[in-house]
Order: C-alpha cells, then sequence, then structure tokens
C-alpha cells in the first residue's frame, strides 16, 4: 500500500475549501487531518471538518487538551464517516476516558467567554513575537495562524549551538529536525 504522510508543525492552515478539492480529486486516499490547534484560528469553526458534511474519506482527529491546556487529562476524539469509525471501534482499546476527563469535557461546553479571550490574546501576542523574533540578527520567524511559531536559524552553521544558549537562559524551544524538511535549523 502506498503511504504517503505529510506533517505540518508550521503554524499554516490550508483552507476547507482546498482540502475538500484534494479530498474530491482523490477519493480513494483517506486525509486525516489533525485539527489539535484549530481552535487558536480566527474563524476556525467556517474552516473545520468536525461539524457539517465532509467528505467520506476525511478522518478528523481533534484534542481538546492543546486550546485549554490540559494535557494531562489527554482528551480528544475522531469524526469521520460510519463505516470508518465502525472499523476504529473494532481496533481500540475497550476504554475511553477517565472519569475526570469525563467531568472536565462537560465543563468545556460553559468557557466560551474563555475561547474569545484566548483566541484574541494569542492573537495579538503571535503578531508581536513574530515582528519582534523578525527584529533578530540570524532568525526568522514564520507566519502562524495557531499559538506556535517556526522559526529558523540562519547565523551559524549549528542549531545546536542556539539551542544551548537558549536553554542557558531559560528559554525552552522544540528542535524540529526530525521533521522530513525541517532539517536545516527550524525550532518552534
Amino acid at each position: 500500500m502506498d503511504r504517503q504522510t505529510q506533517q505540518n508543525p508550521t503554524g499554516t492552515m490550508l483552507s476547507r475549501d482546498v482540502l475538500t478539492c484534494l479530498c474530491d480529486t482523490f477519493p480513494d486516499k483517506w486525509f486525516i487531518l489533525d485539527e489539535a490547534f484549530i481552535q487558536f484560528t480566527d474563524n476556525w469553526e467556517d474552516e473545520t471538518f468536525m461539524f457539517g458534511k465532509k467528505p467520506d474519506n476525511v478522518i478528523v482527529i481533534h484534542s481538546l487538551t492543546k486550546f485549554y491546556g490540559l494535557a494531562g487529562l489527554r482528551m480528544g476524539g475522531v469524526i469521520a464517516h460510519k463505516d470508518i469509525i465502525s472499523r476504529i471501534r473494532a481496533l481500540k482499546e475497550p476504554w475511553t476516558i477517565n472519569g475526570i476527563a469525563d467531568k472536565a469535557a462537560l465543563m468545556l461546553m460553559e468557557c466560551e467567554d474563555y475561547e474569545a479571550e484566548t483566541r484574541a490574546y494569542v492573537s495579538v501576542e503571535r503578531e508581536r513575537i513574530i515582528k519582534r523574533i523578525n527584529e533578530l540578527k540570524g532568525i526568522r520567524a514564520f507566519p502562524s495562524e495557531t499559538n506556535f511559531i517556526l522559526c529558523r536559524w540562519t547565523r551559524t552553521g549549528g542549531l545546536d549551538d542556539l539551542l544551548s544558549h537558549l536553554l542557558k537562559n531559560g528559554l525552552y524551544v522544540r528542535d524540529c529536525r526530525n521533521f522530513p524538511g525541517l532539517e536545516a535549523n527550524y525550532l518552534i
């Protein structure tokens, strides 16, 4: 079976229209869309595949823990055509989430103010931080639509020098050299 995976740690997003066109063009391929960070984007409800009609070859995975900062609860889900869900159910473990996560998920339904405030805050801070990073010599920040920013170190040949310097100064970043295509001194 020919499989091709595209990982996207860039903070950018293809539009719903583009993805729908791709799904229609390649109906024999599954499109697994990771929408874990989509709630950070403006107008995310218009772009998500979690709601409304979607092509039958789309599988959406979503995490509640990224946007709400609840990594320890490990809450999320899969949204897909009923035939795909049946296949997944036959393969998954018998449990889903624990009792604490179950209660927390219900509480998240009452967080509309938090959601709006978070999106507004991240939007302003993202632009401010991108601007400040791009003022530094030897590092370039790329546009982002989410709460993380992909950068490229160009000042020296090795990213390890920068990572060591940042770590000594209490700044922790994600080394992206293990992502295909980002081996040349990229970080988040």
